[in-house]
């Protein structure tokens, strides 16, 4: 959970600045308008899906006990994000002339979400199989008037 919230606040950090970028650059509003939906609606599920890898890999080193270093937990969601933002960068160096204009530009941004969607939510579903990450894994936490808390009957 704490892994989407850090994921939410990074995108809309990140959207602010592409959008405050974008001012400086244009007088049309039509085009920050435009470049907010697109941050809104391409850029967010991406931070929000790393956000979710990480999160199954912090609940795999902690609630499972795997030894895990910080960059097993990382590799993936940084290789999907990377692997995103370099197709963003060849979205963004076209010109609205080339390749058929606007429509090839909103063509490959939408491809690139898509494939890295499906990576990614493949991803999360063969490691909540393989690891057997359900939602009861996660609420059975139980207090007790002591101060104490267990997780699973083991004392945390």
């Amino acid at each position: 959970m704490h892994a989407l919230a850090v994921a939410l606040d990074f995108s809309t950090i990140e959207n602010i600045g592409y959008l405050y970028k974008s001012s400086l650059s244009t007088d049309k509003i039509w085009e920050i308008a435009a470049l907010a939906i697109f941050r809104v609606c391409i850029s967010t599920p991406v931070h929000v899906m790393s956000g979710y890898l990480i999160g199954i890999g912090i609940i795999r080193r902690d609630l499972k006990r795997e030894p895990m270093k910080i960059w097993q937990i990382l590799f993936l969601p940084v290789f999907y994000h990377g692997t995103f933002d370099v197709l963003l960068m060849i979205h963004s160096s076209l010109k609205n002339d080339e390749l058929g204009g606007t429509a090839a530009r909103l063509g490959v941004a939408l491809i690139s979400l898509f494939v890295i969607l499906t990576a990614e939510l493949l991803t999360i579903r063969y490691q909540r199989k393989k690891y057997a990450i359900n939602d009861d894994d996660l609420i059975t936490l139980k207090h007790y008037d002591n101060g104490s808390i267990n997780y699973n009957d083991r004392l945390i």
